[in-house]
């Protein structure tokens, strides 16, 4: 494969990678877009807490039930190149393509 197939791919591997963040995170999208977005956090409790350079870390009115979480972790971690799993349900990670962090419990 030469160098500039392998560059496609990457970039097509990233491109998916994307798209499955970006549906997963749904409304969270607002945030990472205003440039502003360090990290993203979503608590076992629902809760969603968003890190940003002109407000700090804040909650959101925005909630994700238990599945919508799992889903969110699962897209992020495969994102990164980890997996979760029973022993390991949590990920933190930085996520590719949109820059921000992802800390998800």
């Amino acid at each position: 494969m030469d160098k500039r197939t392998t560059n496609e791919a990457h970039s097509a591997h990233e491109l998916q990678a994307y798209e499955r963040v970006k549906h997963q995170l749904g409304p969270l999208m607002e945030f990472v877009r205003s440039g502003t977005c360090t990290e993203i956090m979503a608590n076992d409790d629902g809760s969603i807490w968003v890190e940003t350079h002109d407000r700090g870390m804040w909650k959101t009115d925005i909630e994700f039930d238990a599945s919508k979480r799992r889903a969110i972790i699962e897209v992020v971690a495969s994102a990164a190149g980890k997996v979760v799993h029973e022993d390991t349900p949590s990920v933190g990670d930085t996520i590719p393509v949109l820059g921000a962090r992802f800390h998800g419990l």
